[in-house]
């Protein structure tokens, strides 16, 4: 993930951001610094109960969202088209989840799956 550095700062309390020859955005402490409210499972329970659901998460980068969904109940079938996502999400994998989530690369248009194969589909934070 070496690249060059953002040219617009950020507040301190902001980790810095490094953008990749392909202007993706990472932000290398965004798991310690997103959502320290819990906002983000308070919206989630609020759409629906994940218990026992069947998710196909699109766009799933490197599995933030993806274990917040497991950690909420569901069993989350999670893709994206970078094959370098997939192997990051799946470093951050924990033994609590490993029977819960699936990691695969697949285009958004072409994931595979037939339909009605899912209780709900999510795909945020991905464009």
């Amino acid at each position: 993930m070496p690249a060059l550095q953002s040219r617009f700062q950020r507040p301190a309390k902001y980790a810095r951001l490094l953008v990749d020859s392909r202007l993706t955005i990472y932000d290398s402490r965004m798991t310690l610094r997103v959502d320290p409210e819990k906002n983000e499972i308070r919206a989630l329970r609020s759409v629906m109960d994940w218990r026992g659901k069947r998710v196909l998460e699109i766009g799933c980068g490197d599995g933030r969202l993806t274990l917040r969904l497991a950690g909420l109940g569901a069993t989350v079938h999670a893709t994206d088209p970078k094959s370098e996502a997939i192997a990051k999400a799946r470093k951050f994998l924990s033994g609590r989840f490993a029977g819960k989530v699936r990691y695969r690369v697949a285009q958004a248009e072409r994931v595979g799956y037939a339909d009605g194969s899912f209780d709900a589909v999510v795909f945020a934070w991905s464009l």
